[in-house]
């Protein structure tokens, strides 16, 4: 999935020809780029993990584990139940939290830049004030209307003199 979400960046690519800056044509390729191997780094450890190219324990001399082996939880996460976010390895903490998170913004972020979403919202918010000024004048000119104030009225200065 996030090879076609790559592809479409890449086809959509030149739609972006008309940019002056390198990373205003190229920034969401470059950002959802960045953003793929950040979302699957977690899966490649479990893979990793499962098939025993990285240790789940790297045994060190007083029985702990090294901070670079491959499991998620500390050793003082004894049951499932404990296996939560105040348990996380050091390499828990890097790849579920940093690495996974990162890398949902990095595509988040490219996505939307893709799309333009600053221009679309300006657009939208320029759009709002005309309709709201257009509806400003159109109920000021009823108001007027009922109050006598049509094209027919005339008005009178009265002095208090």
């Amino acid at each position: 999935m996030l090879s076609v979400v790559l592809g479409f960046m890449v086809h959509s690519r030149r739609r972006r020809f008309h940019f002056k800056t390198f990373f205003q044509r190229n920034g969401p390729v470059i950002l959802v780029s960045l953003a793929i191997p950040l979302i699957l780094a977690d899966t490649v450890r479990h893979v990793l993990l499962d098939a025993g190219l990285w240790p789940g324990c790297i045994a060190l001399p007083d029985g702990s584990c090294a901070w670079y082996s491959a499991t998620m939880y500390t050793d003082e996460a004894d049951t499932v139940a404990d296996e939560n976010l105040t348990h996380l390895s050091l390499i828990g903490v890097l790849f579920t939290i940093v690495a996974t998170y990162s890398g949902f913004l990095l595509l988040a972020a490219g996505t939307l830049y893709n799309a333009d979403i600053v221009k679309k919202l300006a657009a939208i918010r320029d759009q709002w004030a005309r309709l709201r000024a257009r509806a400003l004048t159109r109920s000021s000119a009823a108001a007027g209307a009922r109050a006598g104030a049509g094209a027919g009225a005339h008005y009178v200065e009265v002095s208090s003199a």
